[in-house]
């Protein structure tokens, strides 16, 4: 099952081979990705924690409007932990 979630900027659809989301602003149709990390440094404090960050070198060249977005998406996503 593909997970949508759709707001008035942007489509975000779950990509499963991606392990994260990708995301379709809708105004300029510029992509951005995301993906799940789960942290493997033992000494950091969230060892073992996933979340998700944002792969930047996959992005089209956003607008600062839309990174406004994405990361906002972003933060929303990892305060939630509902993956």
């Amino acid at each position: 099952m593909t997970q949508i979630l759709d707001n008035s900027n942007f489509t975000a659809e779950f990509n499963s081979e991606l392990d994260g989301y990708i995301v379709f602003f809708k105004k300029t149709k510029h992509i951005a990705q995301t993906q799940f990390y789960i942290e493997g440094n033992a000494l950091h404090g969230g060892y073992g924690e996933k979340y998700l960050e944002r792969y930047i070198e996959y992005d089209s060249e956003l607008t600062e409007d839309e990174i406004k977005s994405i990361d906002i998406f972003i933060g929303k996503m990892n305060k939630s932990g509902e993956f």
